[in-house]
């Protein structure tokens, strides 16, 4: 019953494992089906790399390097903000930076590959992710008040009768931490932040989104300044949807409202599909393409005086949406995400911010 699927599932494994000619270099073994041999333990290599790639895959899909690379090379302005409501994501920073070093395997300039420079050196932007530009989100009880810890990536959860000072005053005796509160500090934070470096990692209030009962008003925030034409922000996640569920809250800068999903949705907030994204090199870079011409499309009726449309049609429920799917597509959203568990393991880490600037416009990619 499982033989329709077999094609998809090499093309995954294929993917998510390093090529073969990495792995002899790192001495890691691996068996008949492509797997790491069991007898590979992280920890049990002198070597760093054979270490990070121990059970011999990515831990980042190559088609956001690969992003990252042709935005490169259109000379377009970007940057990357890693958002998570896990601390789980030591090993995506590591292989992120790198990528960004020149040091990854797959992209080191060696065995035919590219090589990737993202470090600051010979003109290049500066993307490497270092402890002053990792912070945790903190949200107030009544939604408003939005506060970021940068220089930590270890939450202190203040009490009823604390403020957010209170919780971190070891941190700021010791000067290893900055408070910024407010949203409207928040971004312009965020912005002088990616002009020291490229990237920003940030945990997200997992305890807040919890209590809020994992609603969308509660979940990651994303602000958005829609007066400015020349910037563009894309927050990329498996599970935004049109419901009040979506994991990401994109918030007007201006006054803080929340942005209608309808409104929100391909332009500022994107549904990763994970196998598209493992599979397709380019998924990324089409939906940015994607995001960008419907802004454009916006800012050029709202300078014609033209008012812009709002999208009501009709939506189809779930299951009538799965009915008229092509077999591939439906099997693709049905069946194939109940083998996630035994095809990747993937940090949500990787759902994040990036900024990226396409033909004159900059774009912000949040995941």
């Amino acid at each position: 019953p499982g033989a329709k699927l077999k094609n998809e599932y090499e093309k995954v494994r294929k993917a998510l494992n390093l090529p073969k000619v990495v792995l002899d270099d790192l001495g890691i073994n691996v068996r008949g089906d492509g797997q790491a041999a069991e007898e590979v333990v992280p920890g049990g290599s002198k070597d760093a790399l054979a270490d990070l790639f121990f059970d011999g895959k990515f831990f980042i899909f190559p088609s956001f390097f690969r992003t990252m690379l042709m935005l490169k090379k259109a000379k377009r302005d970007f940057g990357i903000i890693f958002r998570t409501f896990g601390a789980d994501s030591m090993n995506v920073v590591t292989e992120f930076n790198r990528f960004c070093e020149g040091t990854h395997p797959c992209y080191n300039g060696k065995n035919n590959f590219p090589l990737a420079r993202f470090d600051g050196s010979k003109g290049s932007k500066n993307f490497i992710l270092d402890q002053s530009h990792v912070g945790v989100v903190h949200r107030s009880p009544n939604m408003s008040e939005i506060s970021l810890v940068m220089g930590t990536v270890k939450k202190q959860n203040p009490t009823q009768t604390q403020t957010l000072e209170d919780a971190y005053t070891k941190e700021l005796e010791e000067k290893r931490i900055k408070i910024i509160k407010n949203s409207d500090q928040v971004y312009v934070s965020m912005l002088e932040m990616l002009k020291e470096s490229s990237s920003l990692g940030w945990i997200d209030d997992y305890l807040y989104w919890k209590r809020n009962d994992e609603k969308q008003l509660a979940s990651k925030f994303m602000l958005v300044d829609q007066s400015d034409y020349n910037i563009l922000q894309i927050f990329f996640d498996e599970s935004i949807n049109d419901t009040d569920r979506c994991i990401a809250d994109p918030r007007d800068l201006m006054d803080g409202t929340p942005i209608p999903r309808r409104e929100a949705l391909g332009k500022y907030i994107i549904t990763c599909d994970t196998l598209k994204a493992i599979t397709d090199p380019d998924y990324f870079l089409k939906l940015i393409d994607q995001a960008e011409k419907l802004r454009e499309e916006e800012i050029n009726q709202i300078e014609k005086g033209v008012e812009v449309e709002k999208a009501f049609e009709e939506v189809k429920d779930e299951w009538e949406q799965f009915q008229s799917l092509p077999e591939d597509e439906y099997l693709r959203k049905t069946i194939y995400p109940l083998l996630y568990p035994c095809l990747l393991y993937t940090s949500d880490a990787a759902d994040d911010l990036l900024c990226v600037d396409l033909g004159g416009r900059r774009i912000i990619k949040k995941k």
